[in-house]
């Protein structure tokens, strides 16, 4: 969510950006995440309740409320002058990222690291004396995200019912894909999780098995002679059973809200990886990359980082994208099975469902090319 405020016209991550969005007032912030909602994807009636074009039907902020609260924005006008911020200049079209996203990034064991940046800050000099522009991060990021938020904002999902957002993030991620985060509470204690009936737990299975299958249409689809193996009726069926699984834990809109949260709090610890910014440089943590970044913070405040974080950080935007296209019925055919793995198939996402399988395999030591099918259902 937040890269996607700080990208210029080419789709790069603009370092000014950044920085004013790092300096910004904590309710400025919020602001933005207010405008996010009150701008997603919402196709009429026509489209499931639930469907990445209409996840949730729950109202957002006034407008006359947004409008007022907006005033202290301004944006580059034509001419290159700061003018006024417009609410109605923001297109309609606003997409957040799948729930696979905040699993996978949450996965690297960032949002346990930087909450040990943040008390090593904050309880005294271990991690040296910040320089104003982390200070103004920890100040935006302490307050955002590890603590209750204010009530009334879209960003409000715990309460005395659900007091823990830790535990709120990991009833999602099981009820969606039936899975845990791989590293237990900052004391190594099991995670106090309640755990539904009613969750996907053969998303794995059914998902290794078309990406298995994806896999072998990538490698024969220039086969002219002989047999071909690929075949689109099981990539199909995966498919509709992926995209049948996560709209009934999405039916009438429920984990919407949920869902938009946690992904824009994992993508601000992610957009704080993606440069040697200030707050990097403070943690004398510079590299070339977001996991080499993430790595060198862990050893800084004595918490190790996952070995796999490059397959999470690299594969977290690209399932994104693949789960959207899958819950948006783009393989609602046999024939759509073909822009899974022929890059010359229109809007074919070949090219992402290679990486993905080559990450998969390497997070989750799970041999995709070679499937065991003594498992298959």
């Amino acid at each position: 969510m937040f890269n996607r405020i700080v990208v210029d016209e080419t789709g790069q991550i603009n370092s000014e950006r950044v920085r004013a969005l790092f300096q910004a007032h904590p309710v400025q912030i919020n602001i933005l995440l207010e405008l996010g909602w009150s701008v997603r994807q919402h196709a009429n009636g026509n489209v499931v309740l639930g469907q990445p074009d209409r996840r949730s039907d729950l109202r957002a902020l006034p407008d006359c409320l947004l409008d007022g609260l907006l005033c202290s924005f301004t944006q580059q006008g034509s001419g290159g002058t700061p003018e006024p911020f417009i609410r109605a200049t923001w297109p309609n079209v606003q997409l957040w990222p799948h729930w696979i996203y905040a699993f996978l990034i949450e996965n690297t064991r960032i949002y346990e690291i930087f909450r040990k940046v943040i008390q090593g800050f904050s309880y005294g000099e271990t991690l040296g004396a910040p320089q104003p522009e982390t200070q103004h991060w920890l100040r935006i990021t302490e307050e955002l995200f590890y603590r209750m938020p204010a009530p009334f904002l879209i960003s409000t999902v715990d309460s005395n019912i659900r007091p823990d957002q830790g535990a709120t993030r990991r009833n999602g991620y099981w009820r969606m894909f039936g899975m845990e985060l791989n590293h237990p509470t900052e004391k190594d204690q099991v995670y106090p999780l309640h755990k539904p009936d009613a969750a996907n737990t053969e998303f794995v299975n059914v998902f290794e098995n078309l990406l298995h299958h994806i896999y072998i249409g990538i490698i024969n689809v220039s086969t002219t002679s002989g047999p071909n193996p690929t075949d689109d009726s099981s990539i199909f069926n995966f498919a509709n059973q992926l995209r049948d699984m996560l709209l009934m834990r999405r039916q009438y809109g429920r984990l919407s809200r949920e869902e938009y949260w946690f992904v824009c709090m994992m993508s601000w610890f992610h957009l704080t990886l993606e440069q040697d910014n200030p707050v990097v440089r403070d943690l004398r943590a510079e590299g070339p990359s977001p996991e080499q970044r993430l790595f060198n913070i862990a050893k800084r405040v004595g918490c190790p980082a996952h070995s796999k974080s490059e397959q999470f950080f690299r594969m977290a935007p690209l399932l994104s994208q693949l789960l959207n296209v899958i819950e948006s019925d783009g393989v609602g055919r046999a024939s759509d099975a073909r822009i899974l793995y022929d890059a010359a198939a229109p809007g074919s996402l070949r090219n992402l469902n290679f990486q993905i399988i080559a990450d998969w395999e390497q997070s989750s030591g799970h041999n995709i090319r070679k499937r065991d099918y003594s498992n298959v259902k």
